[in-house]
């Protein structure tokens, strides 16, 4: 071999060995971003999970209330519809105490 080839040849392998380290180093670099994307998804989704749970949980707290407030508003009816019963009921007594007359 000429001594311009194994220069040549040196300086290819100088290269390549430089190629190969910055594939290396990229290649690191991808798994490590993949990693971190897993994590900060596996992360997400905790937090999706936590954010249901509590969406759940305060629906239910809503239908409690709602349910709570129907009787609340059926008892206030009974209230008033016993109130009228009782006038409508003196009423009576006033008109049969006036024919008893």
């Amino acid at each position: 071999m000429r001594t311009e080839d194994k220069e040549l040849l040196e300086t290819f392998q100088v290269r390549f060995r430089d190629l190969m380290k910055r594939f290396e180093t990229l290649e690191r670099q991808i798994r490590e971003t993949e990693e971190k994307a897993a994590s900060d998804l596996r992360k997400k989704d905790d937090e999706i999970d936590a954010l249901k749970s509590m969406l759940a949980a305060s629906e239910k707290r809503y239908a409690d209330l709602k349910t709570a407030r129907s009787f609340e508003a059926a008892n206030e009816d009974k209230k008033e519809i016993k109130q009228r019963v009782t006038r409508l009921v003196r009423e009576i007594d006033k008109c049969i105490a006036l024919l008893n007359e």
